[in-house]
């Protein structure tokens, strides 16, 4: 009888050890819902042409700078001009500081915005056509999201975590910080919104990425980046 008693003992704390890890493993999972505010999109060339972008899920680097001016001619790993941008929307609510995950549901917002231009909103984006006129379609490689509220490249710097972008039909995309541009004293800038890729473009985006321990992160004379600040925030993400 003591025996079994013993063994049912042991059998109680394994299981509450599992249970235990599997709380501990559990992913935290912020959701939050996003408003526009009636500015107009914007398609084409609406990244800079010299920025630093930083994947929130990997960490990964992509620096580059196609300004014809620069020392050096860094491609981009996608078409700068195949983009598509809308500004002036606002986060509903306080964005976490912890947590592995933050999600923006950006589906009926970009639903109404095919008033102005015919766009699929949800990855991969198919193409577009320019409102009132008959033009080529021509595919869209990335999308461009900037907000009033919040700058996403200083709050990504304190809370570092997964920012995935959630489009009609339930399509997820993960979301890059733009941390730096070259065009960054302009008012009209991109610098600290949120840019996705198209499905079919974002392979080659992640496969251009280098993680600040490589050393191998270039300097284009028109865009900075500070290797030990993502060095302490790819630390901080660790201990989360």
């Amino acid at each position: 009888m003591k025996r079994t008693l013993s063994i049912l003992a042991i059998s109680a704390f394994a299981l509450g050890a599992i249970l235990s890890a599997a709380e501990t493993l559990e992913t935290t999972i912020t959701e939050m819902d996003v408003m526009g505010l009636g500015q107009s999109p914007v398609k084409g060339g609406v990244l800079a042409k010299g920025a630093t972008i930083i994947n929130t899920k990997t960490l990964g680097v992509v620096v580059y700078d196609e300004n014809e001016t620069a020392d050096t001619i860094i491609e981009a790993p996608f078409e700068l001009n195949s983009g598509y941008r809308v500004k002036n929307y606002a986060v509903i609510g306080t964005l976490p500081t912890s947590g592995d995950e933050l999600v923006l549901d950006l589906a009926d917002v970009l639903d109404s915005r095919n008033t102005d231009y015919s766009v699929n909103p949800a990855p991969p984006w198919g193409s577009y056509l320019e409102s009132g006129a008959m033009m080529d379609e021509k595919p869209v490689a990335y999308l461009v999201v900037n907000f009033d509220n919040v700058d996403f490249a200083e709050w990504f710097a304190d809370s570092p975590m997964t920012i995935t972008g959630l489009f009609s039909g339930g399509v997820r995309a993960t979301g890059y910080i733009i941390s730096a541009t070259c065009d960054s004293t302009d008012s009209d800038s991109t610098q600290g919104g949120i840019v996705f890729f198209n499905e079919d473009v974002a392979p080659a985006v992640q496969a251009a990425e280098v993680t600040p321990s490589s050393g191998n992160i270039p300097e284009p004379a028109t865009t900075t980046l500070s290797l030990l600040a993502l060095a302490g925030l790819a630390a901080r993400r660790r201990r989360v």
